[in-house]
């Protein structure tokens, strides 16, 4: 797949890392899950224009924006003659009830719901932000989306996964998967090592207004 952008996987991690609470709840109590989504959506908005000049899509109820198929796009469009996708991004973030039978499996079900959507798009950089339990937990979502990844036959030589896990119970953990050929091919995802200590506290808030609705893909 050709790139039109290169994008730095280490530094955008570094970036998200040290600009968003490791637990949603705890951060924010009243709005959870969906507060920490659109956090992390502005900062990826951020940064994407910023570092590559490249435009967002996503949801916010705030400026009647709905989601463009994925919960969050990057799009270049300095070539309006050469558009394209360049990052897609899911999160699943954990919601079972605590104590649960076979929670850690109905939450790794849940994310490769999502992740499903990721191999499907057309995009060279796709991440997957989830909240695992960390420890046993995290391996068996890494495990089943590896599952998913074998068996899918759609993949495009150079398209590179990312994985991205804050787990509120152990420490964050990122992994990469980078598709060798075109088609079937096989999966696993390789952990990174997450740099800290390089970024000035962000100016986002969770709430943050976006005065623009960027036109849609067209």
């Amino acid at each position: 797949m050709e790139v039109p952008v290169n994008i730095d996987i280490d530094e955008m991690i570094t970036y998200i890392v040290e600009h968003l609470p490791k637990d949603a709840l705890a951060h924010d109590p009243k709005g959870g899950n969906r507060s920490w989504t659109l956090h992390l959506k502005l900062l990826l908005e951020e940064y994407g224009k910023e570092r590559y000049e490249l435009d967002s899509e996503y949801s916010n109820r705030s400026v009647g924006m709905s989601e463009f198929l994925i919960d969050f796009l990057w799009w270049d469009r300095r070539n309006e003659s050469q558009q394209q996708m360049v990052l897609a991004v899911e999160s699943e973030w954990y919601n079972i009830r605590p104590g649960l039978t076979d929670a850690s499996r109905l939450y790794a079900e849940e994310v490769a719901k999502d992740f499903y959507k990721l191999m499907v798009v057309k995009s060279p950089y796709k991440l997957m932000t989830l909240s695992s339990e960390g420890g046993a937990s995290r391996d068996l979502i890494v495990k089943r989306l590896e599952q998913d990844v074998a068996t899918f036959v759609g993949h495009v030589k150079g398209e590179q996964y990312i994985l991205l896990d804050s787990s509120p119970k152990d420490d964050w953990a990122a992994y990469q998967l980078l598709i060798a050929e075109d088609g079937v091919c096989r999966a696993h995802f390789s952990k990174r090592e997450i740099r800290r200590g390089q970024w000035q506290p962000s100016r986002w808030k969770l709430t943050a207004n976006v005065s623009r609705k960027p036109a849609m893909p067209g």
